[in-house]
């Protein structure tokens, strides 16, 4: 069975002078494309490589992160939110990112992006302790069995477990 090589076909396309930024009669440029339903994560870094607008609007006001949002792409928010599309633009009815729930793995995305755009995350890992020896923390390790606790190592976490009870 043949294979097509999307993403060859589409550096040939560029490479021979195909704009990026183009828009048909609707707004729709090729990163809204690649950003939409069945989105294509890699088709969408070539196109942010060679210089499509990432915060792009179509005829409505979407933009790129609109089209992923929507559909569910988590891979496609991540990148475009990496390339600096705007998470607080509206689109043409008032609605704003935020506003779209694409699934639990697009909301995550788009909550850590909020959370490290208002340093809310530094905030809360600064002066974060070990729960059982109460060292400042390097490495974060969440607990998988309680979902409530952080420890420095597997060790503080199994005697911590073992001295509660838990296991």
């Amino acid at each position: 069975m043949f294979q097509m090589d999307h993403v060859g076909s589409l550096e040939l396309l560029i490479a021979k002078g195909a704009p990026v930024g183009s828009a048909d009669i609707a707004g729709v440029t090729p990163i809204h494309m690649a950003s939409a339903d069945k989105g294509k994560p890699e088709l969408l870094q070539v196109l942010l490589a060679h210089g499509a607008p990432v915060d792009a609007r179509d005829k409505y006001g979407r933009t790129p992160l609109f089209d992923a949002l929507k559909s569910g792409e988590a891979a496609c928010v991540e990148i475009l939110l990496e390339a600096g599309a705007n998470s607080d633009l509206m689109d043409a009815d008032g609605v704003r990112p935020e506003n779209i729930y694409g699934g639990p793995a697009v909301a995550a995305v788009l909550q850590r992006w909020k959370r490290k755009e208002t340093g809310e995350r530094a905030a809360f890992d600064k002066g974060k302790k070990c729960d059982y020896c109460e060292i400042e923390l390097k490495q974060q390790l969440w607990c998988a069995r309680c979902h409530t606790a952080w420890y420095c190592s597997r060790e503080c976490q199994s005697k911590s477990h073992l001295s509660i009870g838990i296991w």
